[in-house]
């Protein structure tokens, strides 16, 4: 949706731009967007809003969720280091690792022979550098994992390590003592990022609402991992989910329900019963 387009939409919410989050946000512990979540957003888009995920996920695992929901935006995919239009069904923009980080993978897999290692090439794969029991998620997904060294010819937009959370601690420990200073986040506890330089959620939320011609003070952002935290503090108004990391909560404007509880059609009801109201109050009060 270009920027004609989005100032001509009218309604409730209009000019107003809601992103969440997908995993432990919009997404119930099932991988499934509840009846209430998809109704809620759909009302969103009908009064006017503009709305868009912002994920880890690669693309091939958001597509299926698409079909389902409002989404007229471009999509924040791979924590950032991806924005894909869907309604152009075109890159918006990427980027992608520096070489030098495969020599990282080969250290990490010695010294954590229980760690899994994954790659996300811009081709929209996924390889499997080290194998772990959490890499059958990509087959609920109809994701195909890839095995080989197919990934080194590639660019790379993310490096995921999975396992115990407390072992992930440990390799981030040690790749920052050892010089590591590209962006590594946190989507959940047993997951690790590595992501090209000046990446993150919030990054691409702001290039977003800039190129979308959007006004910053009516940008909504909602999520529940440390991987959202940019994006929270980017966002005018911003709701952590009640299963949040704790440092979302401090960096929020809101605390909000479960993610297994309707937490977008909470945020929804929210906006238009308290934010809208309270806008108006104000506006009424300035003339």
């Amino acid at each position: 949706m270009d920027r004609q387009e989005i100032a001509n939409r009218a309604g409730r919410f209009a000019g107003w731009f809601l992103v969440t989050d997908m995993d432990g946000t919009l997404l119930r512990s099932d991988d499934r967007i509840s009846e209430a979540n998809l109704a809620a957003l759909h009302r969103f888009a009908a009064e006017g809003g503009s709305f868009t995920v912002a994920t880890g996920r690669m693309k091939g695992k958001v597509d299926p969720y698409i079909a389902q929901l409002p989404v007229t935006a471009p999509a924040i995919l791979y924590n950032g280091s991806l924005v894909w239009d869907y309604e152009a069904d075109c890159l918006l923009w990427g980027e992608t690792l520096p070489q030098w980080v495969g020599s990282l993978l080969g250290p990490v897999r010695e010294a954590f022979p229980r760690t899994g290692i994954e790659v996300y090439t811009e081709d929209g794969g996924v390889y499997i550098a080290a194998d772990h029991p959490m890499t059958a998620r990509h087959q609920r997904h109809r994701v195909t994992a890839r095995y080989g060294l197919g990934y080194q010819s590639m660019g790379w937009r993310k490096v995921s390590f999975l396992g115990d959370p407390a072992v992930l601690d440990t390799i981030e420990r040690t790749l920052r003592n050892d010089g590591l200073t590209l962006p590594m986040t946190r989507a959940e506890p047993d997951f690790l990022d590595i992501l090209p330089g000046g990446v993150n959620k919030g990054v691409a939320l702001a290039e977003l609402t800039g190129q979308l011609g959007l006004d910053a003070a009516r940008v909504v952002a909602v999520g529940n991992g440390q991987n959202d935290l940019e994006m929270l503090q980017q966002a005018a108004w911003s709701v952590a989910v009640a299963n949040s990391h704790p440092s979302l909560f401090r960096a929020a404007s809101r605390r909000g329900l479960h993610h297994d509880n309707d937490a977008l059609a909470d945020v929804v009801d929210w906006l238009e019963y308290t934010v809208l109201p309270w806008q108006e109050l104000r506006q009424t009060a300035v003339r």
